[in-house]
């Protein structure tokens, strides 16, 4: 006899289904596609990565602790979205949080904020001279102003 909560385990989750089930609830009129680009091609790098600079961005949230529970296991928490790009010093390492994040909380979850916010790997390659720049902030704020005026051109 198969143990229910291994086999269940093995099963594909099917995210496509739950988020266009969700964008329906939420009362949008259209379920939602993933964004797909069937005309453009993977394009690989004319620098070397050592060559290039380097930035991490991320949709993970600044810890708000009056933002309500947002620890690695907590449920779903909608209030601790965030509506504005920031940028942050990486020293001290910042406390960022996915709770707000809709992902599968069963079958995985935020403990590892290497997964969603690999500053350790990115200062290790830095150190070991396979990255030799990190984008500056000024960098970093164009792509976060260019994705801003992105999403309103969208809307």
């Amino acid at each position: 006899m198969v143990d229910k909560s291994l086999s269940d385990l093995t099963q594909p989750i099917s995210y496509m289904r739950r988020t266009r089930e969700y964008y329906l609830a939420l009362g949008y009129d259209n379920p939602y596609r993933w964004a797909h680009f069937e005309h453009v091609p993977f394009t690989v790098p004319l620098l070397k990565l050592h060559q290039m600079s380097v930035a991490i961005i991320t949709t993970a949230a600044l810890y708000d602790p009056a933002k309500g529970d947002q620890r690695a296991s907590a449920p779903y928490n909608a209030a601790a979205k965030f509506y504005q790009p920031y940028r942050q010093p990486i020293t001290p390492h910042p406390d960022l949080r996915i709770s707000h994040v809709a992902i599968d909380r069963v079958h995985t979850h935020g403990e590892d904020d290497g997964a969603y916010f690999p500053l350790k790997a990115m200062v290790e390659s830095y150190q070991n001279a396979r990255v030799q720049r990190r984008a500056s902030s000024k960098a970093t704020e164009h792509q976060a102003t260019l994705s801003t005026a992105e999403k309103e051109t969208m809307s």
